[in-house]
């Protein structure tokens, strides 16, 4: 999102005895612009879903090391000011973005619920204040997870580090350069701070996976690695080495693209990888690289509208239930491609033209920011009216009010020496599981409450029973298999009464059914190298993990609650914002089916093997044909695999059923 340079550097041209004191002239670079276009075609694939590229987000990554590199070269080539830097930034992001801003705006009046409607403009908010990487971090956690499909402006967040990290960045250069440091004082200064973020990189990634995807100080170290291929670019290289190099890094980034999946601890050192291609690719200064070509020219020039308008067409697919057949991704890859040319062609170049007649460079900045207080105001607005109800019929803020649903007990349910008690008398059953657990207690505390009589529930979000599960998704925090002991031999020292076993076990077989990924379940470290050999590990230790409960406990596994692929209140709202009376909410069975054949053969080994009784759910969520999301207009889930209150109730008879069998 800068002006390329030559590769003449800063350190070279203070070296020049021909021309002291000054600096060579800016110079258009193809390869850099080509290099963009590589980019953000991988981000546009892989988020539209295109195979192989599962690992397509590292095109952010590499634009991070294009921006280091070229924030670099302006700010010790331009001798204009500081000011003219930032107002330079302002007019190459800030049209393109606040016009972004305003048409999801405007379409989320008639499109988005109420809820909806304020999220998104709170989305806005933290855009245009390029405050969105701390606001996603914050709200929504993960990157990867099925929840960043509702959130239209998720993709900003890496414009908000860019940003972040020209308010500081030029400040660190222009202090060494006022203080005349040498060039091999600023070379050990990046070097020293690149490698501190690198290293917090490498430990957060681990340990608080979704700070150090979001936060600048686990993410500065790729800008600073662009920044070190600047101050080193004066290298000698031969003809033949530049060719080897720039070709050996587009090999590492598309390499990239296609080996890393959104499973991979990231960024951590893996991203060394792909930004240490892009750098290969900037050093090498190669100009009759494949990617000088026309094609990735005109993406390059277009690539920052394209990364802009890209996603809410993913969104919007998502949002209008669209399948993602092959015709639908390549019609959204080429509407994408649409938008960004024509946000660069009608906004980008004919602002910078206008502004650039601006002598003044706070004229400039004071123009390009000025939509920011403008929008700002109007989403606040929206946000201070709660998404503005009355847009809508009244059944469709009765359907959302069931997403805010809290559990109807409290306690320290995750602590797994203690759990939480649910009900009041005598202990009748314990419950052990994952967050879907939280859903189905009420339901069982109901049919053995009847009798008088409570549950204990021990609930660990993200976490199946079985032992020694770990989810790597989840970072080193994530205690499972600690749980999954601890919890078990609290069991033990409680009164024998029947073990229910709640999980939403398709997701750490299978992934998530609302995209692709999921917080897949390893055992003892090991990575499997197909989805085959994942299945029969996950088999195989469930199935030893129920035998052995099952030799001391009475133990009671639950067939798999059908699971939705969009949230189930803001999809039956959506459809009723278009029609009152629309259908409600459901899958076909048959797609039920398929996805849990191999937690449904869970449930049938541990029964033939070690006497495991087994309770199924379909038969009070489904039809011969559907499974429902919702009845007469009434959610069922709270989420898309959360059961509601509702959906909880509906369950009830299924333990009334296993009580009045005696097991």
């Amino acid at each position: 999102m800068l002006e390329e340079h030559t590769a003449s550097t800063y350190c070279a041209r203070r070296r020049s005895k021909r021309m002291p004191g000054h600096y060579l002239p800016m110079q258009f670079r193809d390869d850099i612009n080509g290099l963009r276009a590589v980019s953000v075609a991988a981000v546009v694939l892989y988020h539209f879903g295109v195979f192989p590229f599962s690992g397509g987000f590292v095109g952010v990554d590499v634009f991070f090391v294009i921006s280091g590199y070229l924030m670099t070269a302006v700010i010790l080539a331009d001798q204009r000011g500081l000011l003219s830097f930032y107002a330079a930034r302002a007019v190459r992001i800030v049209p393109a973005l606040a016009l972004l801003c305003v048409v999801i705006l405007a379409l989320g009046w008639f499109i988005l619920s109420p809820a909806e409607y304020r999220a998104t403009a709170a989305q806005a908010v933290a855009s245009l204040g390029f405050f969105s990487n701390i606001a996603n971090w914050w709200r929504e956690g993960d990157y990867f997870a099925p929840t960043s499909l509702s959130n239209w402006f998720l993709h900003t967040w890496s414009l908000s580090v860019e940003w972040q990290f020209y308010m500081l960045y030029p400040l660190l250069l222009l202090g060494l350069r006022v203080a005349r440091a040498s060039c091999k004082a600023i070379r050990i200064t990046i070097t020293a701070i690149f490698l501190l973020s690198l290293a917090a990189s490498v430990y957060a990634s681990s340990n608080y996976a979704s700070a150090s995807f979001y936060l600048l100080p686990m993410r500065a170290w790729e800008m600073l690695l662009g920044a070190l291929v600047y101050l080193n670019g004066d290298l000698k290289v031969s003809f033949t080495g530049r060719k080897i190099a720039a070709y050996a890094g587009l090999v590492t980034i598309v390499s990239s693209a296609l080996l890393f999946t959104s499973e991979d601890t990231w960024p951590s050192y893996l991203a060394l990888l792909p930004t240490g291609g892009a750098a290969l690719v900037i050093l090498s200064a190669d100009k009759t690289n494949l990617i000088n070509t026309a094609i990735f020219q005109w993406l390059g020039r277009a690539s920052y509208s394209i990364y802009l308008w890209h996603w809410p067409v993913v969104v919007g697919t998502r949002f209008f239930e669209i399948e993602s057949t092959a015709f639908v991704i390549v019609a959204g890859i080429l509407i994408s491609c649409v938008l960004g040319f024509a946000s660069y062609f009608m906004i980008e170049l004919p602002t910078a033209r206008t502004l650039k007649e601006t002598r003044s460079a706070t004229g400039r900045a004071v123009s390009a920011l000025s939509p920011i207080p403008i929008i700002g105001i109007l989403a606040a607005a929206i946000i201070w009216k709660h998404g503005i109800p009355d847009r809508v019929p009244e059944a469709v803020n009765k359907v959302l009010q069931v997403e805010a649903e809290a559990a109807r007990f409290t306690g320290a349910c995750d602590n797994p020496q203690t759990g939480c008690t649910i009900g009041a008398g005598p202990l009748r059953a314990i419950m052990i599981g994952d967050s879907l657990s939280l859903n189905l207690a009420p339901a069982a505390q109901a049919a053995y409450g009847s009798e008088g009589g409570s549950i204990l529930l021990f609930a660990y979000g993200g976490c199946p029973t079985v032992f020694g599960a770990q989810i790597p998704r989840f970072g080193h925090t994530h205690r499972c298999a600690d749980f999954n002991a601890t919890a078990w031999k609290t069991i033990l020292t409680l009164p024998d009464v029947p073990v229910f076993i709640v999980n939403r076990t398709p997701v750490y077989i299978e992934g998530f059914n609302e995209m692709s990924g999921g917080p897949f379940a390893i055992f003892n470290g090991e990575r499997y190298r197909s989805a085959g050999e994942r299945k029969s590990a996950f088999l195989d230790h469930a199935v030893s993990t129920l035998c052995i409960m099952a030799s001391l406990r009475r133990v009671v596994f639950v067939n798999s609650i059908p699971e939705i692929p969009f949230n189930v209140p803001r999809g039956l709202a959506r459809r009723m914002m278009f029609d009152v009376n629309a259908p409600d909410v459901a899958i076909s069975r048959s797609a039920h089916s398929v996805r849990t054949v191999t937690s449904d053969e869970i449930g049938k080994r541990t029964a033939e093997k070690c006497g495991v009784s087994v309770l199924d759910p379909l038969p009070y969520l489904c039809d011969a044909k559907r499974c429902f999301g919702s009845r007469e207009q009434r959610p069922l889930y709270r989420d898309s695999n959360h059961l509601s209150h509702a959906g909880s109730a509906v369950l009830v008879p299924m333990f009334e059923t296993f009580l009045e069998a005696g097991e």
